[in-house]
């Protein structure tokens, strides 16, 4: 009987070292977000990508004239101009450039694997080429996570298991290792909740917090300004935040306090999102104060004073 190719899933680069003998063909998997970048990148016309591992190697080519992308640990490192945000490579200003990027798991990892003779990048972006390529390839496959800090990843694990099952449903690939069963059962649980299971990975909330920090941090400077321009320092200011905005009000707020020297005369806050954790207790009723005050001030306008109660 004739064996046929297998797939396995290598789920951290510092396990590859136990697989690396036995593949002719690795898939290097960073969904948040090296090689969703990478994918992004060639739709809109990159001509070319050089994945290095170090941020010397990223200076030392930016002083030859390359175009350089360098991230570690979310953010855009100092002195360069992109990270590894897909985002950043929506648009043809790079189209027909080579860009070197370098970023903290996914180029490693990249890297690590260099050596092998067919090396590709997989991500959820190119899901269905990536599977093709392998079927007409068929060759035994690696589908190497590059993970967070070389710790299991959820995300890279679940596109794992939507390549492997792919593969193994086609009839020509096999597999009979427990890494790859679990990346497929992984993805089968995953498949019709995508997005819950990305909300829910560590990574993706690392990210979540980084980008609202730079949002809050962009606008109170932009605020500042602002204010500065048309002379409004003495004027009263108030922050409406209307529905999410209103737990971002409270970081907005307190940038402006202690960055801007800006003191705020109030925080209103629009059909808030529902905070009610509290049931039945005097703290969920107050909640409920944003609701009922802007109906009424809409039909009867703003009182002159609040009158007191007994």
């Amino acid at each position: 009987m004739i064996s046929k190719p297998k797939v396995e899933v290598c789920f951290t680069p510092n396990l590859f070292p136990l697989y690396a003998e036995d593949f002719e063909v690795v898939v290097v998997i960073d969904v948040l977000r090296a090689t969703s970048a990478i994918c992004t990148a060639f739709h809109h016309g990159v001509e070319k990508i050089i994945p290095i591992s170090t941020i010397q190697e990223a200076k030392e080519y930016k002083n030859k004239g390359f175009h350089v992308a360098a991230e570690r640990k979310g953010k855009i490192v100092e002195g360069f101009d992109y990270g590894n945000s897909p985002l950043s490579y929506r648009n043809d200003k790079l189209k027909g450039e080579t860009l070197v990027l370098t970023t903290t798991n996914g180029t490693k990892t990249i890297n690590i694997a260099k050596d092998i003779e067919h090396l590709l990048i997989g991500s959820l972006l190119n899901l269905n080429a990536i599977c093709k390529y392998l079927t007409d390839l068929n060759k035994s496959v690696l589908i190497l996570g590059s993970g967070w800090q070389n710790k299991f990843c959820l995300e890279d694990s679940i596109c794992a298991g939507a390549i492997s099952e792919n593969l193994l449903k086609t009839n020509n690939f096999e597999s009979f290792n427990d890494s790859t069963i679990a990346a497929k059962y992984l993805y089968l649980s995953a498949r019709t909740n995508f997005f819950g299971y990305l909300k829910a990975s560590s990574h993706r909330k690392r990210l979540k917090k980084l980008n609202l920090n730079e949002d809050i941090k962009y606008l109170s400077e932009w605020l500042s300004t602002f204010v500065s321009r048309n002379n409004r320092w003495e004027s009263s200011k108030y922050i409406i935040g209307e529905s999410y905005g209103g737990t971002r009000v409270m970081g907005l707020s307190l940038a402006l306090q202690n960055q801007q020297w800006m003191y705020l005369n109030g925080v209103i806050m629009v059909s808030p999102a529902d905070y009610k954790t509290f049931d039945d207790n005097p703290v969920s009723s107050a909640l409920n104060l944003p609701y009922f005050a802007a109906p009424i001030m809409l039909i009867f306008g703003a009182p002159d004073c609040v009158p007191a109660t007994s």
